[in-house]
């Protein structure tokens, strides 16, 4: 039995198909617009959900109160969330154009956010050596991830929520369980 060509790029999810490239098609498969196809991409493991309601003019300015570091839409398209330079991270809420809650757990400016997957959890990078998680809508410290140096960037495991990933300036990443007893980095890397 001969195994299956590979189907062609123009048929794969997210891919530009030119007309060029395109194979000859009968009268009856031709195109009847003269735009370029598309083919829709895969679904995002955080869809907005507020598509409707996504601005397509300036609607407001939210002021942070210091310099913004990085700036990151929450995982359900609702709330925004701010690393200031000043250690405070804050979240606003862009639909109502107010400040929704003000987390501060840090000495030193943040450098990174990330939210969890439910959107109930915020972790933040700071130059205190430190990352901390907190509840959103509590505004609660849950947990301080110590470091040797400047924790640069934050991530949470895309499939697992009770792992998380930190970078910091000594060229090393974290790798942390949040089950773990006690709370030390499962494995770094380092170079």
């Amino acid at each position: 039995r001969a195994p299956t060509p590979a189907p062609p790029l123009a048929l794969l999810p997210g891919h530009y198909v030119s007309r060029r490239k395109q194979p000859a098609a009968s009268p009856s498969q031709q195109l009847t617009h003269t735009e370029p196809a598309v083919l829709p991409s895969l679904p995002t493991t955080c869809p907005p959900r507020h598509r409707d309601r996504i601005p397509t003019r300036l609607l407001a300015r939210m002021p942070a109160g210091s310099p913004l570091q990085r700036v990151r839409w929450s995982c359900d398209g609702r709330l925004l969330a701010g690393a200031c330079a000043s250690g405070v991270c804050v979240v606003w809420d862009p639909f109502a154009n107010s400040v929704a809650r003000k987390l501060c757990s840090h000495t030193g400016g943040l450098r990174d956010v990330a939210w969890s997957r439910d959107s109930h959890r915020l972790l933040s990078a700071s130059y205190d050596k430190s990352a901390a998680i907190h509840d959103v809508e509590s505004g609660t410290l849950m947990q301080t991830l110590r470091h040797d140096a400047a924790v640069t960037a934050v991530r949470w495991h895309p499939g697992d929520a009770s792992v998380l990933l930190t970078g910091a300036a000594n060229a090393r990443m974290q790798l942390w369980d949040l089950r773990a007893r006690v709370l030390e980095p499962t494995v770094t890397f380092k170079d």
